[in-house]
């Protein structure tokens, strides 16, 4: 992606400036292109229901519900943190290696299929069955989150950099990783909220950010259908 430089005389202050640049970018990605913006609102949305799940949800799982003494709750819970990360890194060279193959207007299957695989978490949390067992499932799923989440964003970010006109690229691109970045600390607080209000209940926040995640690969293939082009599988 080439993006010339310009410079570009400064006739107000820095601070009018960049409010005019705010106000820019908001207009554009609601108006101008809207399907930007509802894709925005989407990556916010894996930040959201995903990333803060993974992030909260499985540390408390790991150290303090599944029975594990302090020192093995403490190793397994590292040997997780590790698959997470790797599973990040396999989406962002999942997505370089893909490449062509990887359809924006079918980018929402990725979403889905996290939604989707939350199901089976919150079973064998509901049946309160084998700690290994459990924390076996929880890593694997969530190390394929990370990789399907990462692929999704990587996507969504790279064709919007693609399409955005040259002089809007850093303030659309600005504002969009400014939303997506708020969005996880608010996820993180409201699962904290939950995972302490529901302790016997885990199961059920899972089943939730299941139905959330689906919510949002509709509304992201609703997003996806009105920027045209061919829809192919992704794989």
């Amino acid at each position: 992606i080439h993006i010339p430089s310009s410079r570009r005389t400064r006739n107000v202050s820095v601070l009018r400036e960049a409010a005019a640049d705010l106000k820019q970018s908001i207009s554009y990605i609601s108006r101008e292109k809207s399907e930007i913006g509802k894709l925005t609102l989407c990556c916010a949305g894996v930040n959201l229901v995903m990333s803060s799940l993974m992030i909260i949800g499985l540390p408390v799982i790991v150290m303090q519900l599944l029975r594990f003494s302090e020192s093995e709750a403490s190793r397994l819970y590292g040997f997780m943190q590790a698959a997470l990360a790797v599973g990040g890194l396999a989406g962002g060279v999942g997505a370089g290696v893909l490449g062509a193959r990887l359809k924006v207007g079918n980018s929402w299957r990725l979403i889905a299929y996290c939604g989707i695989l939350l199901g089976p978490i919150g079973v064998i949390l509901m049946i309160d069955g084998p700690a290994y067992l459990t924390y076996a499932a929880l890593t694997a799923v969530g190390m394929v989150i990370m990789a399907l989440s990462s692929i999704y964003t990587i996507q969504i970010m790279s064709y919007i950099q693609m399409t955005v006109p040259q002089e809007m690229i850093g303030k659309v691109i600005s504002w969009i990783i400014a939303v997506s970045t708020c969005a996880q600390p608010v996820g993180q607080m409201v699962y904290g909220f939950l995972f302490e209000k529901l302790d016997h209940g885990v199961f059920i926040i899972f089943y939730a950010a299941a139905a959330l995640g689906l919510l949002i690969a509709w509304y992201s293939r609703k997003a996806s259908g009105e920027l045209g082009g061919e829809m192919q599988p992704i794989f």
